[in-house]
């Protein structure tokens, strides 16, 4: 009786074992086909039409014109927040360099670069011109009595 129970554990495992390698290999198969399906709709949205490139080409040539005026636009009053700064007699020493570095960078076509380098002047001419405010309200407070 032992024997007989033991042989039919044997059978089962080995039933498992072909069921698990079809199983594998089912799967195998199904994931082979789903790669295949998927690089296929991959390319399939990939190719354009003419029109749809040119449609994007006139589209791109807008965003880099509103990028360009944007960075611009962003240069311009950082200039003018740092002359307001120097008006008062607290532009800070690297406000100018900013400013000269953010219009190399739109000049070279680099506006994501020159808008960061536009954006950080004219913090620091508004911060500036807070430090001015502060030393006029309060120049009192740091005198000798």
């Amino acid at each position: 009786m032992g024997l007989a129970l033991e042989n039919n554990l044997l059978e089962k495992l080995r039933n498992r074992k072909m069921i698990k390698n079809k199983l594998n290999k089912i799967v195998s198969q199904k994931s082979k086909l789903l790669v295949f399906v998927l690089a296929m709709l991959s390319l399939s949205a990939c190719q354009k039409t003419d029109s749809e490139t040119s449609t994007n080409d006139n589209a791109s040539t807008e965003i880099v014109e509103q990028t360009t005026s944007e960075s611009s636009n962003l240069i311009a009053e950082a200039s003018k927040q740092s002359a307001k700064a120097k008006e008062v007699g607290f532009e800070w020493s690297t406000t100018q360099k900013l400013i000269d570095q953010a219009q190399q960078a739109e000049k070279a076509g680099d506006t994501k670069l020159a808008s960061e380098l536009a954006t950080k002047a004219i913090k620091e001419s508004k911060n500036s011109l807070a430090q001015a405010k502060y030393a006029d309200e309060h120049w009192q407070d740091h005198t000798i009595n």
